[in-house]
């Protein structure tokens, strides 16, 4: 996307070079045809998906909150690119139990704040790999149990 946006500025640069060399001859070469700038104009339609990319790693989502900027994401695609998404969703029959309206109520109030990605599920390793470290050979069960209630509620 980003070279979508400079690709001119690009082209104008490695095309006053006078070098002749194979390096900068091949690059004349590549700007010279239209359908590079034409390919990295359509990948910039994209751009969204990196900002939901981000938005989905943000911790404390409500599964209703990421289902729906999955939806979202599903809505802006088409083509080939569609085709291709419902094929890796279609193998994700976890995501089935996310959206199935057959489920009770106290099922759903257990799986309000569930992650969709494991983002947060890595997040807690790297957290505890930080707690559980070599140096803290005297923790207590007791007192462990304690700092992870303080630790992982302090966004209270």
């Amino acid at each position: 996307m980003y070279y979508a946006l400079i690709f001119d500025k690009i082209s104008n640069f490695i095309n006053q070079l006078s070098d002749s060399s194979k390096a900068i001859e091949s690059a004349k070469k590549l700007l010279a045809d239209t359908t590079l700038h034409s390919k990295l104009l359509e990948l910039k339609y994209y751009e969204f998906l990196p900002i939901t990319i981000s938005k989905l790693e943000a911790s404390g989502l409500s599964v209703s909150d990421q289902l729906q900027l999955f939806n979202n994401v599903k809505e802006k695609l088409n083509g080939n690119v569609l085709k291709k998404f419902q094929k890796c969703v279609e193998k994700n029959l976890d995501l089935l139990e996310f959206t199935s309206a057959n489920k009770s109520f106290n099922h759903k109030s257990k799986i309000t704040y569930a992650p969709l990605t494991s983002v947060d599920v890595e997040r807690s390793f790297s957290t505890y790999k930080h707690i559980l470290r070599d140096n803290r050979v005297s923790f207590t069960p007791d007192n462990l149990d304690k700092y992870n209630i303080i630790h992982f509620n302090s966004f209270l």
